[in-house]
């Protein structure tokens, strides 16, 4: 238990968004000598274009704590970016503070990000620690959109780099007449990913990046948060009249969580899980300032459960229920891989011509390093319903599934005009 407390701990102090450094600043950082050398393993997070139309990209980083022992270390990270249509490089800096270090084994992870416009750039990382030690790595960024999103109007200028900031893009100005009176936001704090249970510095970035961009696309008069987590059969922050400038509250409440530790009465009570989001939906129900939406926003969750047929009692004034459902896209590639996909009885994509699946279904594609054909849209696997999906339709609301922006942004069409 000790263990998987102090690896969330060093997942989550990334979460926070590196700030830029003056260039000045940034060179003389680099430029600074190294008293040792600090074993660490650095790993490219590629561009992925995210739910405010700009590519997030980033960086995880593996250190032994073995070299490391008790309390008050900290690591300062700094990434210089270079575009490659000239001018002036970028500096991020973030400034980490590990917990308390027993005598252990195990790896320190941590991570961090920031925004790109389309292009090319060279990354330079440096992790110095508390100990003057250094860990460098380098590495080039190659920006781009994907066939299927060739539409999309991308939020940010080619060849530039910004913060990694959590409130969205930089706002025009208000909204004039919020289609929605009130809205409600039931927030899934669980792990992005199928195959984890426990939650990562980049599944908080993209839950609350899609949070952001929720209310930026369908905006509100007034706006309910509520973050609950299925796990822990508990709801871990609720805010009424809720605004971006408290999501670091909604960041530190995930934080707060640590996943990696279910207590044994939890572990007693399956059940749970269905009587935690019928106590929500009810509570919604029943409250004198009701919402026009609400909805249930986060990854595919891991539970099947089947809440209680007759959960609420809906009225002439009873809100919309919508359930917007973020899944990983998948390649072909991995569809196949995991045998779940829609390939039928293809073995190996380099048997399948580019534009025709194995059932003769046509696709868009485009080459991967690799050699192989990927999907350019989204190849879902067959995923079966999860607990919120099955509450949201016995609400008679609608399930959204979004693996895109620009499914995203239609699926915010139909939440704020009710479509």
């Amino acid at each position: 238990m000790r263990a998987a407390t102090l690896v969330s701990a060093l997942f989550w102090t990334a979460a926070s968004a590196q700030t830029i450094l003056p260039p000045q600043r940034g060179a003389e950082s680099f430029s600074r000598g190294s008293l040792g050398v600090l074993k660490c393993e650095v790993r490219q997070l590629p561009p992925e274009l995210d739910f405010s139309f700009r590519f997030r990209a980033g960086y995880s980083v593996s250190v032994p704590l073995n070299q490391y022992h008790g309390a008050g270390h900290r690591w300062t990270v700094l990434v210089r970016l270079q575009s490659a249509a000239a001018g002036q490089p970028v500096y991020f800096v973030d400034r980490l503070r590990l917990p308390d270090v027993p005598s252990t084994r195990i790896t320190g992870e941590a991570g961090g990000g920031y925004l790109l416009g389309l292009g090319s750039y060279r990354a330079s990382f440096l992790l110095r620690d508390d100990q003057s030690r250094t860990c460098r790595a380098e590495w080039n960024i190659d920006a781009r959109l994907r066939p299927a999103d060739r539409h999309v109007k991308l939020a940010m200028e080619r060849g530039t780099a910004a913060e990694l900031s959590l409130r969205g893009w930089r706002s025009e100005g208000p909204v004039a007449d919020p289609p929605l009176s009130r809205l409600t936001v039931l927030l899934n704090a669980a792990p992005v990913g199928l195959s984890r249970s426990t939650m990562q510095a980049s599944d908080a970035v993209t839950l609350l990046g899609a949070l952001s961009s929720l209310l930026r696309l369908a905006p509100a008069d007034s706006v309910r948060l509520v973050v609950f987590n299925l796990d822990r059969q508990k709801e871990i922050y609720r805010k009424d009249h809720f605004t971006l400038d408290q999501l670091d509250a909604v960041r530190q409440a995930i934080f707060n969580l640590q996943l990696g530790v279910v207590d044994y009465q939890t572990l007693r009570h399956p059940e749970g899980r269905a009587d935690l989001l019928e106590g929500l939906v009810n509570r919604e129900l029943e409250a004198e300032d009701r919402a026009d939406a609400v909805v249930f926003l986060g990854p595919h969750a891991r539970w099947e459960d089947r809440p209680a047929p007759a959960i609420g009692t809906r009225g002439a004034s009873t809100p919309r229920f919508f359930y917007l459902e973020y899944q990983q896209p998948a390649t072909l590639a991995s569809a196949v891989a995991r045998g779940r996909g829609r390939m039928g009885r293809a073995t190996s994509l380099r048997d399948i011509p580019s534009g025709v699946n194995a059932q003769g279904d046509v696709f868009n594609t485009y080459p991967t390093d690799d050699g192989l054909w990927a999907s350019a849209t989204p190849f879902l696997p067959d995923t079966p319903h999860d607990t919120i999906d099955r509450l949201v339709a016995g609400l008679k609301g609608k399930t959204l599934v979004v693996t895109t922006p620009s499914e995203f942004s239609r699926a915010m069409k139909q939440i704020s005009g009710g479509k």
